[in-house]
Order: C-alpha cells, then structure tokens, then sequence
C-alpha cells in the first residue's frame, strides 16, 4: 500500500515538473523513493522507466516543437561527457538524413570535448564535435569567444588525430567576439589579486565577454577589414593602458601556446609580445580563416530553421553550474552556458523551448575542476578509484578532477534555471560492485540541522552537511553488452529510474567512448 502511494505521489511530482511548477521534492519523498526502488523487480523497473519517459514525450510534443533538433548541455559543472554524447547524436542523425547542421552557443578555449572516431580520439575546445562528422556543417556562433590563431592549431590537430582533411564545413559567425593573447594576459594578472579568478583556465574567456559589456569587443570579422591593423593596434593599446595600472608591461606577459602545449603534452607559455607582433600573428590567420567567415548568419539560421527536414544540434560547453547567476559564486564562467540561451547566440532565429530534445548530461558521479567547495560525504578510495580508471583530468587545463557524489539539490536548482526536458546519463559503466552510484539527497545546515537548498554562493554553502545514499554496483561487462534499456542490469535500472523520477527522465545513456556505445530512447534514432 505505502509503495502505490509513492508511486502516485511521484507521478503527481513530475506533472508538476512538467507543468513548468517551481516544484523540488525534499528529503523525505526522496527517501521513500530510494526505498521504493530498492524493492522492484527487474520487470517492473522496465516498465517504469518506459512509462516515465512515454509520459514526458507525449506531455512535451506540443505543436510548436520543431522536429530533427536536439540540444547537449552540461547539468552540473562541465566535464559531464557532452562531447561523446554529441559525437553519437551527431552521427545517428546523420546516417539517417543525410545532411546535419551543428551549432555551439556559448564558451571558447576553455572547453574540453572528447569522442572517438572509429578508434581515434578527438578532442575539441573551440570547434563545434560537429567538425568530425563527415558532411556536418559545424557552425561557431556568436555566443562563443574564439581565439584565431589557435582556432587553426585546433583544426591542424583534429586533421591530424583523424588522418584526414577536416570532415565538416566549419563556418564561423563573424560577430563572434576574439578571445585573444590580450585578454590572456589581463586575465592573468587578475588572477594574482582577484580570489574568484584562481579556478581559471587562463584561456581570457571572462575578459573577452567582458569586453562586450564595456562596449569595446573585437570580432571575427574585425580580422578582414581593410583597416584591421587599426582596430587591433586600438585593441592592444587600451589592454596595455589596463595592464599599466597593475604595473605590468603587456609584451611581457607569458600566456598560454596552445601549438607548444600540444607537442609537450603540458601547458608551455610565450610572451603576448610588442603590438607589431601581436598583429603579426594575427595577419596570418586571415587567409586561413577567412573562408570560413559566415557573414550572414542570421538568414541562414532561419533557413535551416524552418525546414523541419534538417537536423540540427546545439552543443553546450561547460555545465549550467558554472553559469554567473547560477554556479557556486565566484568559481563560475563568464558565458552562459545552459540552453535558455541559445536564443542569444542565434540572434532569436531559434527559441530554445521549440527544440524537440533538450538534454542535460549527467555522469554516474560528480567530476570536476576548480576551487568550488561542495558539501560532500566523502570516500577516498571511491574517488581514486574512479580517477584512475576513467582518467578524470581535465582536457583544456590538465588538472586532476575532484570526484564528488551526484548532489540532487544542486541538479534539482540547475534543472529549474535551464530548461532541459530529459537526462542523458552517461559512464554507466563506473556504476560497479566497489563502485556503486553515490548520491546527496540533500543539505542541512550544520547548526539547526535543518534541511537548506542549494543557494548558488560559496558562503552560503560552507556551513552545510551532506547526507548520501548508495545504489548497488554491478558487472559492467553486462553493461557495456547492453544495446537497449531492457538488456540493462537491474541495479543500472534503479540507478536511472531514481534520477529519471527525482531529476529528469533519461532518454539516452552511453557505456563506453566509441559512437557505438549508447542506448537510445530518442523516438526515431
């Protein structure tokens, strides 16, 4: 009797979830689900899982949804797998259709995505995963910042890791705001006085988007105007006059060489170097970049748009817990990274809530780099175990990553702010008998020992107690042979049913880095 009410009452929870209610479950139906799951069947998991996510499509295919489009974000602090979930996304749609437009909307240098190709790995930081599938059209949008001459260095390494000419059209929008050697070397000598700027990854992102609030940015296109060394020489000496206040000479500061770091597999710096140099460098990215300059987006996006027949993608970078309004103040980034904000990045030609499939991606634990401090339960062997087998560093900085349980008050506010309609779990082959899914329910403040939301600030956070809960591992080899969600082991089963009903439904999970290793419950792929 007392699992029929659980059940009702949880059906009750994600209609209002559904509805667009500000809705978070507490501690207490959280418990009662856990219980609740422990004690089903495999059969009866199967079905639940299906009727959870039969119920979530039916109530979100509403008639101003348009078909063949599908959105990657990251739910919690990047380092989610958002590359190798787009690389499989990406490739389905196009064996199937044929022809695929991808967009990002948002980061630049900073991200790190990986996928593998057939066996070879490829790792993207400022290109669209897009660029690796063969007819794709990757397209960098307004919403990133880009860095040019590595922007190429990037393209030379993709060529390379794959043996092959780039695959995709890259097209890149010419009111894309430059990240460059500049904005580096602010960005650095902010991180010597500014404690919110230590969890950095020295890439200028935050001075870059900074630049267009101060009504002074650079663009892509501002690289082939008759008058370019103008604009750049302009450039250089407001950032020098900056930098002169702090007592720093600009040609003197060392910033980060993507082409050196490549070869020496650890980050290599070189001065940012006089204003004749600086625009010299930039001077031979023209020729290379200038095909790629995409002068009117904004028609072709409609184009693309309004035809339902053409699948589209848009591939977040970071995660919706870096976001500035959002993430834990300060360790956070300067773009916005969740999909309410790709209307920004395609100049309204595309409304986030029309995408069919909005996904929030989600490992089977926490990872992640930089001086946040979240509550946490903590157990050091799981976290190193998990390092080491899944090599948790991350792919722009190097960094160790920290391992951390699924924190289900922090998903549940993420959740809310960003907009995403489904779950794309992914690594469910860490879920394993000495590694089983840990999850925090839930905060308490560590006076009152009253349960506390996530309020996205480090100082509202560091007088919080975490309290955990465990799924049951299994053998990940009767994971990774899985091909759908009825072949999965019971114990994976509770694992995405607890998150499908306290978060968001799962549509899609992935076991393994090849395109081959997902499931799918994505209608018609």
């Amino acid at each position: 009797m007392l699992l029929a009410i659980v059940k009702d009452l949880l059906s009750f929870f994600d209609l209002l979830k559904l509805s667009g209610c500000l809705f978070t479950m507490i501690s207490t139906e959280i418990l009662y689900f856990y219980d609740y799951v422990q004690n089903l069947s495999d059969t009866t998991l199967t079905k639940e899982l299906s009727e959870c996510l039969t119920n979530s499509l039916n109530r979100s295919q509403t008639s101003n949804i348009r078909p063949n489009s599908y959105g990657v974000e990251g739910a919690l602090f990047g380092d989610e797998g958002k590359g190798a979930v787009m690389a499989k996304i990406n490739h389905q749609l196009y064996e199937k259709h044929h022809q695929l437009y991808s967009l990002r909307y948002n980061g630049g240098g900073n991200a790190g995505h990986e996928a593998v190709f057939n066996g070879l790995t490829v790792v993207t930081h400022q290109l669209p995963m897009a660029i690796a599938q063969e007819g794709a059209t990757a397209i960098i949008s307004r919403g990133m910042v880009i860095h040019p001459t590595e922007l190429i260095v990037e393209m030379d390494a993709v060529e390379q890791s794959l043996g092959t000419k780039l695959p995709a059209n890259l097209l890149i929008d010419g009111f894309t705001p430059l990240a460059l050697d500049t904005h580096r070397a602010i960005e650095k000598i902010y991180k010597q006085d500014l404690p919110g700027s230590k969890g950095s990854t020295g890439r200028g992102i935050a001075p870059a988007y900074s630049s267009l609030l101060l009504r002074n940015a650079v663009f892509f296109n501002d690289l082939f105007e008759p008058d370019y060394q103008e604009i750049f020489g302009n450039h250089y000496d407001f950032c020098e006059k900056q930098l002169w206040g702090f007592g720093a000479n600009l040609a003197e500061i060392s910033v980060y060489n993507m082409k050196e770091s490549l070869k020496s597999s650890k980050p290599v710096e070189r001065p940012v170097g006089t204003k004749r140099e600086f625009i010299e460098k930039l001077e031979l990215c023209r020729e290379v970049l200038k095909p790629h300059l995409l002068k009117d987006a904004y028609h072709l996006l409609g184009t693309v748009w309004n035809n339902p027949s053409i699948p589209i993608t848009f591939e977040g970078a970071q995660g919706m817990g870096l976001d500035p309004y959002h993430g834990v103040y300060p360790d956070v980034t300067a773009s916005r990274p969740g999909s309410n904000f790709i209307s920004d990045a395609t100049y309204g030609r595309i409304i986030p809530n029309e995408i069919a499939y909005r996904m929030g991606t989600l490992k089977t634990y926490t990872s992640s780099v930089g001086c946040r401090n979240l509550p946490n339960v903590k157990n050091e062997q799981w976290e190193t175990d998990i390092q080491i087998e899944f090599k948790e560093k991350g792919k722009s900085t190097g960094r160790l990553r920290g391992i951390s349980p699924i924190p289900l008050s922090i998903l549940e506010y993420l959740r809310r702010v960003a907009g995403y309609d489904f779950l794309a779990v992914t690594h469910l082959d860490a879920i394993r008998p000495n590694q089983p899914m840990r999850v925090i329910t839930h905060y308490s403040d560590r006076k009152s020992g009253l349960e506390t939301p996530y309020i996205p600030y480090q100082q509202m956070l560091n007088n919080l107690d975490a309290h955990c809960i465990e799924f049951a591992g299994c053998d990940e080899a009767k994971t990774i042979k899985a091909k759908n969600l009825k072949d999965l082991p019971p114990e994976i089963k509770r694992c995405l049913l607890f998150l499908s009903r306290t978060i968001a439904p799962t549509i899609y999970s992935t076991h393994g880095p090849d395109l081959e290793d997902y499931i799918s419950c994505l209608p018609g792929l």
